[in-house]
């Protein structure tokens, strides 16, 4: 059971750096030259915030994996800390948090 949760936390790590990598890819570029400056237009304040909004999670996101990895490295194969517990749950919270904002 121990090893199951250790890879269910690994998993889960993974999949935190692979949401954060896809929220800091640059958004697709028009086809049209034209179409940049309206769409440059169309940028309100509050998108901007909610982009910076997103970048600061997908880093806590990137921090917080590195920090897991960490203490699984750390850690015996056959025992999980309550701690890395912890970290994977916060992990899986703002990933869900980040994933819905970004719908």
């Amino acid at each position: 059971m121990t090893s199951s949760l250790r890879q269910n936390a690994r998993a889960l790590a993974l999949v935190a750096g692979q949401l954060c990598v896809a929220c800091m890819l640059p958004a697709q570029s028009p086809a049209q030259p034209g179409q940049a400056a309206v769409q440059k237009e169309a940028v309100t304040p509050s998108a901007e915030d909610k982009q910076k909004a997103l970048e600061a999670d997908a880093e806590r996101l990137v921090q917080l994996a590195r920090q897991l990895r960490a203490e699984l490295e750390h850690t015996r194969p056959d025992e999980l800390s309550v701690k890395v517990l912890r970290e994977a749950e916060e992990i899986e919270r703002l990933a869900r948090s980040t994933r819905t904002r970004i719908r």
